[in-house]
């Protein structure tokens, strides 16, 4: 999260009683997903016992600086209370789900709203190995434990494809896009002429997304074709 206003919608600790979302509401669950576009990593992560994996954990997790660990807070109450918002040494601060009924009220979300960027790819191996893990019969076999490595070494910064379903859609919302906003964008003032200048930089990966957003700025806040 870069640059915050104070007036933003979650973050400042001047505003944290007054939020503009309702816990679970449609316009929360985009600015969500925005702000997982931007802020949010999908982990899994085996456990070994004597040089075996046993098990493995399934983590969703946004980190931020300490300063905006009411906007975590924040999001953790808008979700209904889950996971955990912990500091992570003298400037860091995170938001973690990793239980089983956590992480299935976030597919939920990100099922009913597709994340734009290609996290969404992260997002659907992710998924495959949940449901791979908690499908099984019993114990975790060889050939589990195969194929769930296989799908955490593709993802992150390890993907190589980035192919996407046939079937998604890049969706621009307003409330998506704040949430981009608040965890990509920045807004600077120019010393020489004191000239004002919003940025959103993302990975050259995310062209596609980027194309999407101006044409959603020119169609819907009459931005012309120079100034967006």
């Amino acid at each position: 999260m870069k640059n915050l206003n104070k007036n933003n919608i979650l973050a400042s600790s001047n505003s944290a009683p007054n939020f503009a979302y309702s816990p679970m509401s449609k316009e929360f669950i985009e600015w969500f997903v925005g702000f997982s576009d931007g802020e949010s990593s999908f982990s899994i992560v085996p456990n070994k016992k004597d040089d075996r994996v046993y098990k493995f954990n399934f983590v969703f997790q946004i980190g931020l600086h300490i300063d905006d660990i009411e906007a975590l807070l924040s999001i953790q109450r808008l979700l209904g209370g889950i996971g955990s918002v912990t500091k992570s040494g003298d400037d860091e601060c995170r938001f973690t789900v990793s239980d089983k009924k956590g992480i299935e009220k976030l597919m939920t979300i990100f099922d009913q709203f597709n994340l734009n960027t290609t996290k969404y790819l992260d997002y659907l191996d992710f998924k495959s190995a949940f449901i791979l893990y908690h499908s099984r019969a019993g114990l975790v076999t060889s050939e589990l434990i195969e194929k769930l490595i296989s799908l955490k070494n593709r993802m992150n910064t390890t993907r190589a494809n980035f192919n996407f379903p046939a079937d998604h859609k890049i969706q621009i919302t307003k409330h998506w896009l704040l949430g981009l906003i608040e965890g990509e964008g920045s807004f600077n003032l120019f010393r020489e002429g004191l000239y004002p200048n919003f940025s959103l930089v993302l990975t050259e990966r995310q062209h596609a997304v980027i194309i999407k957003i101006k044409e959603y700025l020119e169609n819907n806040l009459g931005f012309d074709a120079n100034s967006a």
